[in-house]
């Protein structure tokens, strides 16, 4: 059976935010005043927790390294934020568990965008053009990624360095995503191709 409502008893996110606040602006003060190497390691606050405590922390820290930081960013348990300072967020964001973000190269994430456990999304990618070299040394390209407003990135998935993934997309569980997803296109499969439209 397909239930398609939401447990009204079970409160979401955003309004627990909403009821925590002065503890995330007083997390947020106390922060800020911290030395920016320290803001960046407080990143891995407790990173094994996902207690209003650690995740207030993750959230201060974030927001005063970032480029940008809107309100409501929750950054669960064990992910991964690698260059924070080149990474743009919105509002209303959920990173679950273990998700792997290198914003080397440059990451915006808009508003209202919900990113599944173990999701990957790259800035990078190496430089394999000269065959007589090791691709490791033959250093890296940057490449800007962007994910816009309204989108779902699900479990497992996996943005590569210089996609957009389009307002209102969903990318299914599992998908390795290599180009650009149009607004309002469902992809899936390795790599993703569109399965639908919304």
């Amino acid at each position: 059976m397909h239930i398609t409502t939401r447990d009204k008893a079970a409160p979401r996110g955003r309004d627990k935010f909403r009821r925590l606040r002065p503890l995330v602006r007083m997390v947020e003060t106390a922060v800020g005043r911290l030395p920016r190497a320290a803001r960046v390691r407080l990143l891995n606050f407790r990173p094994n927790s996902d207690s209003h405590l650690a995740r207030a922390v993750r959230y201060a820290s974030v927001r005063s390294v970032a480029l940008r930081c809107g309100e409501i960013v929750d950054i669960k348990s064990r992910s991964v934020i690698l260059e924070p300072s080149q990474l743009e967020l919105g509002s209303r964001i959920s990173i679950h568990p273990y998700c792997y973000i290198d914003a080397t190269g440059g990451i915006a994430i808009g508003s209202d965008v919900s990113i599944a456990h173990a999701v990957s999304i790259l800035s990078t990618t190496h430089n394999s053009g000269d065959p007589t070299v090791p691709i490791r040394d033959q250093g890296i390209t940057r490449l800007k990624t962007t994910i816009e407003d309204d989108v779902w990135i699900g479990a497992g998935a996996r943005i590569l360095a210089g996609v957009t993934v389009g307002s209102g997309a969903i990318v299914a569980a599992g998908a390795v995503v290599t180009k650009d997803v149009l607004p309002g296109t469902i992809v899936g499969g390795v790599p993703a191709r569109r399965l639908r439209t919304r």
